[in-house]
């Protein structure tokens, strides 16, 4: 039996999983930089949160569009593609949020003042609205089966 995405596969699994650990895991221990930068003043925190976020957002790029390819393949007007559809709007804003702390850190990823203040409060919004996206794409999975095998869509339906 053919799995329920077809999407592009290595050693059998959808890339979108696989890949989207890594923007969020990227993006998320931005947070702790930032907060350790405001903590102890030290420039090479905010180095760390920059550098962070720059390749979290390259990664981010790359999930967006495995995730697509994955989106079109979950069956349409069904409970799965509503919540496919929240986790791909929320992890958007989250993607935005986190662009524009990546903005504001550009020219100089050692601001202060009111810039600092824009850029944390970007990021750390960023967290929050990537947690409620992350969570909805582990709904995707564990309630819905996306990404699973036919036959782990079958023992979650027959639990239920």
């Amino acid at each position: 039996m053919k799995s329920n995405s077809e999407a592009p596969r290595r050693m059998q699994h959808p890339l979108h999983p696989f890949l989207a650990h890594f923007p969020m895991g990227l993006l998320m221990i931005s947070s702790l930089w930032d907060l350790l930068g405001l903590w102890q003043g030290e420039s090479m925190w905010w180095n760390f949160a920059f550098w962070s976020i720059t390749v979290g957002l390259i990664f981010a790029v790359l999930a967006l569009f495995a995730g697509i390819m994955d989106y079109v393949k979950i069956p349409q007007g069904g409970p799965a593609e509503q919540t496919a559809m929240r986790h791909m709007m929320i992890m958007i804003v989250a993607v935005l949020l986190y662009i524009g702390s990546f903005m504001v850190r550009y020219r100089d990823p050692f601001v202060t003042g009111n810039m600092l203040v824009i850029a944390v409060m970007l990021s750390a919004t960023g967290l929050i609205v990537l947690l409620v996206g992350g969570w909805y794409g582990g709904e995707l999975v564990y309630r819905h089966g996306i990404g699973s095998s036919d036959r782990q869509i079958q023992m979650q339906e027959e639990q239920h």
